[in-house]
């Protein structure tokens, strides 16, 4: 028996965060979990990242990808006076919406021109990447935990 079933304050550890958890703080953890995920998936499947970023960024579906950026960064920033490094999240929240912004302003040959040099990086340089993208996400999760 552990936890509260033996009697013991439930406020320890992991367990205890995961179970004080606020709303928007559980949002933060699975955009940290959605992140990091994506990054593992993508860099198990570089020539499919590649591919992949050409349909997003190339097409009408960058109005998406900045509405899912938009998103993401309105959930940082709501969330974060109530998860710890409150202002690291505060930033990454106005970066994700500034991004989202830059993703509808800017006229697709510019976009396509960033695409391509980011397609054209070698295995292991998009790999790098995608780990400090993994870093991330991960540090979202501790922020939402800690």
């Amino acid at each position: 028996r552990s936890g509260a079933a033996a009697g013991l304050p439930v406020s320890e550890g992991y367990l205890g965060s995961l179970q004080s958890l606020s709303g928007v703080g559980m949002l933060v953890m699975v955009v940290g979990l959605v992140v990091s995920g994506l990054s593992l998936w993508l860099m198990l499947q570089v020539a499919a990242a590649q591919a992949i970023l050409r349909r997003v960024f190339e097409g009408p579906l960058r109005y998406l990808a900045a509405l899912v950026r938009l998103l993401f960064g309105a959930i940082l920033i709501a969330a974060a006076p109530e998860v710890a490094f409150s202002g690291a999240i505060n930033l990454f929240g106005w970066l994700f919406a500034l991004g989202a912004m830059v993703l509808v302003v800017l006229p697709l040959p510019v976009i396509e021109r960033v695409v391509d040099w980011y397609a054209g990086m070698s295995a292991g340089v998009m790999r790098g990447w995608l780990l400090l993208s993994l870093g991330f996400g991960v540090f979202l999760v501790y922020a939402s935990l800690a």
